[in-house]
């Protein structure tokens, strides 16, 4: 399925998904996802003791929390730009921090 919404997608799209594992997703999505376009894997909160394409429903996610389970940024090229201005690592590494834990 990546590969054939992947022309539809426009620079600064938000894809995600609604599985409940991530590996396999992850795997099969992230080779089609074109420049630009942000994946970010979610987990709703959502369903019943039912599981399958046969569970679901037109509500099944109205009301319901998501969590989203952003892949790794590589810290590297990350560091190197935030060393070059100062005392922006500390801040960066604080702000990402308190977004994590709150």
């Amino acid at each position: 399925m990546a590969e054939e919404i992947a022309p539809a997608l426009k620079k600064g799209a938000i894809l995600t998904d609604v599985g409940s594992t991530k590996a396999s997703v992850i795997a099969q999505m992230q080779p089609y996802v074109p420049e630009g376009v942000h994946f970010i894997p979610g987990h709703p909160l959502a369903g019943t003791e039912k599981s399958g394409p046969d569970a679901g429903f037109a509500e099944l996610f109205e009301n319901r929390w998501c969590i989203f389970t952003p892949l790794p940024i590589p810290i590297r090229p990350r560091w190197r730009s935030c060393r070059s201005s100062g005392g922006a690592a500390a801040r960066t590494s604080t702000r990402w921090t308190r977004s994590i834990t709150t």
